[in-house]
């Protein structure tokens, strides 16, 4: 909820609080319960061929910034979220396909270095403390994009909320 809180900061005001991370804490049992129900909704509709959960990923995704930014119960949100989204889900899901591919680019030296050095590419958990120190220095790059791709995610949530809450 903070990391959220603060990607609206920083698109609206060009920087975040620290206080930020820590105003969502009284609204936290509705995050999570509407968290909860989006996940469901979207295995839903993963189940239903895949398709289908895609769509309703995309038509809920502001749900979340709807939660953190506004006052608005869980129903509402849904209810905004899908709204703001109606007739954009294209653009929507070519940004979503934009934002996964440079995190799953930005984790491939890191993977890599796991095949290289310790035979495995799949299981971090299963690497000693030693090997992981030696691994991690190659996951830098998500720690780089992450953030961009957090503030962009705002960045797209402000436009749509513009346009709609105003």
């Amino acid at each position: 909820m903070g990391i959220l809180k603060s990607s609206i900061s920083f698109s609206r005001n060009g920087h975040g609080e620290v206080t930020d991370i820590l105003r969502g804490i009284p609204r936290l049992k509705t995050y999570v319960v509407a968290n909860l129900l989006y996940t469901l909704i979207m295995w839903f509709g993963m189940i239903l061929l895949f398709i289908p959960g895609a769509i309703w990923a995309i038509k809920y995704g502001f749900m979340n910034y709807l939660l953190v930014d506004t006052e608005m119960g869980i129903k509402q949100a849904f209810k905004k979220s899908a709204q703001m989204t109606k007739g954009h889900k294209w653009h929507l899901f070519w940004w979503g396909t934009l934002l996964i591919s440079m995190m799953t680019v930005s984790l491939l030296p890191c993977l890599l270095a796991m095949k290289l050095f310790f035979g495995t590419w799949y299981n971090f958990a299963i690497l000693s403390a030693w090997q992981r120190i030696v691994v991690l220095p190659f996951g830098i790059g998500w720690a780089l994009v992450y953030p961009v791709v957090v503030a962009g995610k705002g960045y797209v949530y402000n436009n749509f909320y513009e346009r709609f809450m105003t």
